[in-house]
């Protein structure tokens, strides 16, 4: 179902109006295409009603099916909640000072995405359940503000540290897509591959914020402070230069000395 969303988003874009709307995505290891045909021109109503039976869609395409998932793609449904513990043991400082709710951004992965993705994804693959639908809605939002954090991060991070957080979502979404084209294919060895890379993102960024935090310390703190000397500079007064003046002490200090002599 995905895929015909993202066709359609596809066609928006590229204003196609004949009956083949296709949407081309380029990963590092493959081209993808995405078809679907409709004899006229997508429409934002199409794609927002392609995207919400998506959303509250209870099954997958591998409805009724013997999949017989291996035992660690459910352990990698649970990334999302060791994410959310690694989140809090290394919380920044610039969290503490930031509109971005991290902590609860956290617990959520920790709480919710992390036991909503096992149960959607692992326990009921197969069946026509609810916790399909409750694990797009969780996921969609938290993606949001997934690349939200990575925004509002940027100035308190590391370049190289910021852009490793970059090149993790990227291919992980990449993943997601590759997933889905591999669902619907009813591709199951693709389907457990591409998904697992999908869910490694947590886990890629817990290995980031560790060694950013434990090794190589902080970095934010200091980036901070110095935004906050430039917000508090102001222009100074005449008099608080004289005095600031190590020549003006020098000279006031010698001539204490030679009135002293003088006396």
């Amino acid at each position: 179902m995905l895929t015909e969303c993202l066709a359609i988003a596809g066609s928006i874009v590229t204003g196609t109006t004949s009956t083949h709307a296709s949407l081309n995505i380029f990963t590092a290891f493959d081209k993808v295409e995405f078809e679907m045909s409709d004899p006229v021109l997508h429409t934002l109503d199409d794609l927002s009603e392609c995207m919400s039976e998506w959303l509250f869609l209870a099954k997958t395409n591998f409805h009724g099916m013997e999949l017989n998932l291996p035992w660690y793609f459910g352990l990698f449904c649970l990334n999302y909640s060791f994410g959310g513990i690694a989140s809090l043991i290394t919380k920044p400082k610039w969290a503490r000072n930031s509109y971005f709710p991290y902590v609860t951004f956290s617990l959520f992965l920790l709480f919710l995405q992390g036991p909503l993705s096992f149960m959607a994804d692992y326990m009921n693959m197969t069946n026509e359940s609810v916790w399909h639908a409750l694990d797009k809605a969780s996921a969609v939002p938290l993606t949001i503000l997934e690349l939200s954090k990575i925004y509002v991060m940027r100035p308190y991070t590391r370049p190289n540290v910021w852009a490793s957080y970059v090149f993790s979502l990227t291919f992980s979404m990449s993943s997601f897509l590759m997933s889905q084209l591999s669902q619907k294919n009813l591709d199951r060895d693709g389907f457990v591959f591409w998904h697992n890379l999908w869910h490694l993102h947590p886990l890629a960024v817990t290995c980031i914020m560790f060694y950013d935090f434990f090794v190589l310390g902080e970095y934010d703190s200091s980036v901070a402070l110095k935004d906050q000397e430039k917000k508090s500079t102001k222009p100074q007064l005449l008099s608080t230069v004289v005095m600031n003046d190590p020549m003006y002490h020098a000279k006031k200090n010698s001539r204490g000395t030679k009135t002293r002599k003088e006396s």
